[in-house]
């Protein structure tokens, strides 16, 4: 019983360990140009931010840990293609071909619409959110956001 397990599994790691290094290969390259990955980021709230407002450091790790996360989130985008495709050679052998004609339109229908979903909420969604986040209150508190606060709350929305 566990022999025709045996090579499912030792496929099943050599995809892990190839989406693993796309990962790893992907943060440092990422980590290395992080500010213009982080520039992108801020495009968005910087748009509705009040004149003479900027983004702020509140602890003195923040920048780092803000430069950690700014590059895991674009290594994970920037490998999805990777990471579907070695999903797809591990699970395609184990497919008739009937559902593998049903499984392609719908894997690729689904990453167009998550891809039209992110560009929507990059362009319209969030500086729609932030305006509305900048813009309450803001005649009795200063707004002055934390560069982790915002990179954070960015990456669940996009």
């Amino acid at each position: 019983m566990f022999q025709d397990l045996k090579p499912h599994l030792a496929d099943l790691q050599k995809r892990l360990i190839i989406i693993s290094l796309t990962l790893v290969v992907m943060f440092f390259i990422c980590f290395a140009y992080y500010e213009p990955i982080l520039k992108w980021m801020l495009f968005p709230i910087e748009s509705v931010l009040p004149a003479g407002s900027k983004m702020v450091a509140i602890e003195l790790q923040e920048t780092f840990f803000t430069a950690i996360m700014v590059s895991m989130f674009a290594a994970f985008f920037i490998s999805l293609p990777v990471i579907f495709w070695q999903l797809w050679l591990f699970l395609a052998p184990g497919l008739y071909s009937n559902e593998k004609k049903i499984l392609v339109p719908f894997v690729i229908g689904a990453t167009v619409m998550f891809s039209m979903g992110a560009v929507f909420s990059y362009y319209v969604v969030v500086p729609l959110g932030f305006a509305f986040l900048v813009d309450f209150g803001s005649t009795v508190v200063s707004v002055m956001p934390s560069i982790g606060a915002y990179v954070s709350f960015f990456i669940k929305i996009v």
